[in-house]
């Protein structure tokens, strides 16, 4: 059995293994695209792309760009710096973003899963890119939401279960991040 996403959180694993299938995934196969359209989203964010289309639309032309915030410089943390990950990495230290990975083993001076909490509010970007498993479901919770560095981003391209969906209406309606 062969899928083309990355993560195989949507099969029964244990089914599979224990009628021997064999279940492959496309890991990597988006990996370019993903780490390009992560890149995009900052973007977007910083220079408020979505006002300047509004501005645009109304046909105002403004001396005063809407987005002042400028990723060189910025600090990103991103949990999961696996391919996908490690590409969004390498297009963010272009920008002049100084980039921080986390993996389970903390290879290649990455942080490990029980390091990075206490540091989350050192970053200006939070990058989830990790699978879904057990261990990352709703990892950011609202104890995460409250120590992120105000006005800083989280940007999810891995799993919607990743961040607690009520904890996440909550600090954005508090506009805490």
């Amino acid at each position: 059995l062969f899928t083309v996403y990355a993560g195989i959180d949507a099969f029964d694993v244990a089914l599979l293994r224990e009628r021997g299938t064999i279940l492959t995934n496309g890991v990597g196969i988006a990996a370019i695209p993903v780490a390009e359209y992560t890149v995009l989203g900052m973007l977007a964010a910083a220079k408020r792309f979505d006002q300047v289309v509004r501005i645009a639309d109304q046909q105002q032309w403004t001396i005063a760009a809407p987005g002042t915030i400028e990723l060189f410089e910025s600090r990103a943390l991103i949990v999961g710096y696996g391919t996908i990950g490690r590409m969004i990495g390498e297009r963010l230290q272009a920008f002049g973003v100084e980039v921080t990975g986390v993996t389970r083993s903390g290879r290649d001076g990455t942080l490990t899963p029980d390091q990075w909490p206490a540091r989350i509010g050192e970053f200006d970007w939070l990058i989830l890119a990790a699978p879904s498993t057990a261990d990352t479901q709703a990892m950011i919770g609202a104890a995460e939401l409250a120590a992120m560095k105000p006005g800083a981003w989280l940007i999810n391209i891995a799993r919607g279960d990743m961040v607690d969906q009520p904890a996440l209406i909550a600090a954005l309606e508090a506009r805490r991040i």
